[in-house]
């Protein structure tokens, strides 16, 4: 472009952006992060589960633990104890019998399926349920949500809310994430003055700093 009075030779905002570019490397080398110190880091790696997710068969609804074969159609079953989550029912559940069950609790030993409590009337020790069920019914089956053995997050994979819960859900207490690029941000000329000092004439206050700073950290930098 042509050269102006006052000012040195001129390019285009492109041609800028190019020299920039090609001034820059891609940043090298890894290091462990915790995982709730892991938002806006980018994974170094593909995240792999040593677990299924749920680790056993669990209800999903309030209810009662059945065994489906029972309820063909509407019946009443005994109800032989209680299955809270955190607190497994240690027995069995046999011919005839139902399990008192909260939702994520896993499911008794010999049920297969879990009648909402809406379907079901307490009679003295015994329930009646009111609709016949199928095998499977309301249950939330091992490793529904995540197998043992896949890739839970890619590598590249920029951390946030849902990431970190991922990583949170399979039990990793640290993940391994590129290091931060670093990012030096400076303002030019006399008139700019910062924040809380006191303007002379002609000075104005720097904005521009302080907004790029916002937009590196956001974008994962180390300013």
């Amino acid at each position: 472009m042509n050269n102006r009075r006052g000012f040195g030779t001129l390019v285009s905002a492109d041609d800028a952006l190019d020299t920039i570019l090609s001034k820059l490397r891609p940043v090298t080398g890894t290091e462990l992060c915790p995982v709730e110190d892991s938002d806006l880091r980018v994974l170094a790696e593909d995240l792999k589960s040593t677990l299924n997710v749920p680790a056993f068969d669990r209800a999903a609804m309030d209810g009662y633990a059945v065994r489906s074969e029972d309820l063909e159609e509407p019946g009443m079953l005994k109800v032989t104890g209680k299955a809270l989550a955190g607190t497994p029912f240690k027995g069995t559940v046999k011919k005839g019998e139902c399990v008192e069950i909260a939702t994520g609790a896993p499911m008794p030993k010999g049920a297969d399926a879990v009648v909402m409590v809406e379907n079901a009337q307490v009679v003295g020790q015994a329930v009646s349920f009111k609709t016949p069920v199928v095998e499977g019914e309301n249950v939330g089956r091992k490793a529904d949500d995540i197998g043992k053995g896949d890739v839970v997050l890619k590598r590249g994979t920029v951390m946030g809310p849902g990431q970190i819960a991922a990583v949170a859900i399979i039990g990793k207490a640290k993940v391994k994430v590129a290091r931060k690029p670093k990012v030096l941000i400076f303002t030019t000329g006399d008139e700019v003055v910062a924040p809380g000092k006191a303007l002379k004439q002609g000075q104005v206050y720097d904005c521009n700093s302080y907004a790029m700073m916002t937009i590196a950290r956001r974008a994962g930098a180390e300013v």
